[in-house]
């Protein structure tokens, strides 16, 4: 009798933790698509309110910081959008959408000498950036450094 309680204990258990990750899974979904929704909608406070909500339960979905990075970015957060984007450097190798968000984020927040090590970046994963040329410029017409 005892083998069966224990048995029945463990079904009981993979059943639960079966539904709990279900569960968080439906969170973590319902929370991407309405930070999604809310950052397609020019409303990014909120977007970056639910893309909080998702890497609280996942801290290590990269995609969550992405668009929490765009979402600040937009939203005028330019430092925050920068860690985003570093952030995701930092575990991943030769993306140049990352290095061209974050170019762009430093250079609106100022930062042009980081923004041309971003933009130079950009330029040597994919050599036929118009716009990596042209921003990098500017970022080096603002340290006053032409080319």
């Amino acid at each position: 009798m005892n083998n069966l309680k224990a048995l029945l204990f463990i079904f009981l258990s993979i059943v639960f933790a079966g539904n709990a990750a279900d569960a968080a899974d439906l969170d973590m979904q319902r929370y991407f698509d309405e930070g999604n929704t809310y950052f397609n909608e020019g409303q990014y406070e909120k977007a970056i309110k639910s893309y909080n909500s998702l890497l609280s339960l996942y801290p290590d979905f990269i995609q969550g910081y992405y668009n929490r990075g765009l979402a600040y970015y937009k939203a005028g957060k330019h430092d925050e959008a920068v860690a985003d984007f570093s952030k995701i450097i930092s575990s991943t190798s030769g993306n140049v959408d990352l290095y061209n968000n974050r170019a762009l984020a430093y250079l609106k927040k100022g930062d042009y000498e980081n923004a041309i090590k971003d933009y130079t970046a950009v330029i040597s994963l994919n050599a036929r950036s118009p716009g990596a040329y042209h921003n990098r410029g500017i970022a080096y017409a603002n340290v006053g450094k032409i080319r």
